[in-house]
Order: structure tokens, then C-alpha cells, then sequence
């Protein structure tokens, strides 16, 4: 059975936004937690985020070399480094974050250039100074999901918010966000995914015996239906076998018998 993982990277692999640690840094927080709230709030667009965040660090003179050199400070959550370090599955990072810590990031983790999705961020030929943004989108994200997700018979998408991560966690087999949210499975941490991946390759027989087309084209309420019922229970240890993965389950019982 082949299994992919794709993983939002702010707040998600990191405990905080990356841009939040390269503004501490360049001594700009409070100018970037302004940013960063008119982006959640959606006064300001992806693509307007970036620019506004280009005229911020271009006037602390953030250059590449300096970039590279913040990003080994980004803080990852608990089990994440275990978890990008496993060969179990394909690893794939789906991120609006940008690519000087992106890139940092699948170099030391072995990721293919082509698993990864960001905003690409451009440095000044003269000066060195940042000086260019090409925003990702949650539609972008979503879009770079479904183009691979086709290869894999099983894949697990892990974000953190539903409205920036939904839309491409939700075209994922199991979506799992670490915030509770109504119609996502919730995780607490990284431990119990990769425990769910463990159960989910031991029980490849009997999960493999639904048709792979299955698998990719429905989600994860409508794979249940689709279970017979010894395959749905073999499913099922997976997910409770996860720990916290166990606990929201509960929201999609209700439907299981329908």
C-alpha cells in the first residue's frame, strides 16, 4: 500500500508562523503580528501579505544569506523531526510559508524539490536584499494536493487551521487538523501520526481489499460507507490505535450506520 503525507507547515510542523521568528529576529514583531492578523481576518489577501511582508523585511535589509541562517532558530513541534525523518511514506509540504525556510527545510529532511509547495520569495541581485513574492494560496494548496494524491492509495493530510489548510487537507483521504474543528478528524501531535501510519501499513490486507479508485475519490465519512463491514472495522483499529486520532472519531459515527 502506498501512503503519502502531506503536511502544512506553519503552526503545523513549527510552533509558531515562520515569518513570526524571522520578524523577532529582524526586530519587527509588532509590525508583522499586524500583518498576520489582517490575513486571518481576510481584510488583506496571500498576495498582498507578501508584498506588505517584502517592505517590511526589505527595510530591516533581510538578505538570503541572513535568511538561511534564521531558519535553523524556527522552532518544529514535538515528534516532528521523527516524523520527516521517516521512509514509512512520501512526504509532501503544502505551505503558504515562505521558500528561504521551505527550502532549508527539505534539504536537511531529503524531501524532493517537487514534494514541496510555497512561496517563492526572490533576493535582490545587487544588494542581496528580499525584494519579491510569489504568494501560495489555499486554493493553490488544495489544487497541489489533488495533482499528486492520485498516485497514493491512502493519504493523510495534517494542518492546523480550516480555512487556510481545509481546503487541502479536506482532498485528502483522512484529514486530521491539530485543532478541533467540526468536520475534521482533530490529532493532539505528531506521535499519533505516525502511530496511525504504523497501523494503517500493518493492516494493509484488509484495507487494500476496497478498490484503490475508492480510496482517492471519497473522503473519509464516505469511505466508511463504503467498507464492508470487516474492512471498516480493520480501518477503524487504525484510526483508534492512534490515540488522540480516537477521540473525534465520535463525529462521524452518527452516518457510519446510515
Amino acid at each position: 500500500m502506498k501512503i503519502a503525507l502531506f503536511l502544512d507547515v506553519d503552526k503545523t510542523l513549527t510552533m509558531d508562523y515562520v515569518q513570526g521568528y524571522y520578524a523577532a529576529e529582524l526586530g519587527c514583531k509588532p509590525d508583522y503580528e499586524k500583518l498576520e492578523n489582517d490575513l486571518d481576518a481576510k481584510r488583506i489577501t496571500s498576495a498582498e501579505f507578501g508584498k506588505r511582508i517584502i517592505t517590511l523585511f526589505a527595510s530591516k535589509n533581510l538578505t538570503k544569506a541572513q535568511a538561511k541562517q534564521i531558519a535553523t532558530r524556527v522552532e518544529l513541534r514535538d515528534w516532528a523531526k521523527s516524523l520527516l525523518s521517516s521512509k514509512k511514506t512520501d512526504i509532501y509540504l503544502v505551505s503558504s510559508g515562505p521558500s528561504y525556510y521551505v527550502d532549508e527545510l527539505i534539504r536537511e529532511y531529503g524531501i524532493p524539490d517537487e514534494h514541496a509547495l510555497c512561496s517563492r520569495y526572490g533576493f535582490s541581485d545587487d544588494n542581496g536584499v528580499i525584494v519579491s513574492c510569489d504568494a501560495v494560496d489555499a486554493q493553490q494548496k488544495q489544487s497541489f494536493v489533488m495533482d499528486h494524491a492520485g498516485a497514493y492509495d491512502i493519504t493523510i493530510g495534517v494542518g492546523d487551521h480550516p480555512i487556510s489548510d481545509g481546503p487541502f487537507v479536506g482532498a485528502c483521504t483522512i484529514p486530521l487538523l491539530l485543532e478541533p474543528y467540526a468536520g475534521f478528524l482533530h490529532v493532539d501531535n505528531f506521535s499519533s501520526v505516525t502511530l496511525l501510519i504504523d497501523k494503517l501499513l500493518k493492516a494493509s490486507p484488509g484495507v487494500a481489499s476496497v478498490s484503490t479508485d475508492i480510496l482517492k475519490n471519497m473522503n473519509l465519512s464516505q469511505i466508511f460507507k463504503a467498507f464492508t463491514l470487516g474492512v471498516w472495522a480493520t480501518f477503524l483499529s487504525a484510526l483508534l490505535g492512534a490515540g488522540a486520532i480516537g477521540v473525534a472519531i465520535a463525529r462521524y459515527s452518527p452516518s457510519l450506520f446510515k
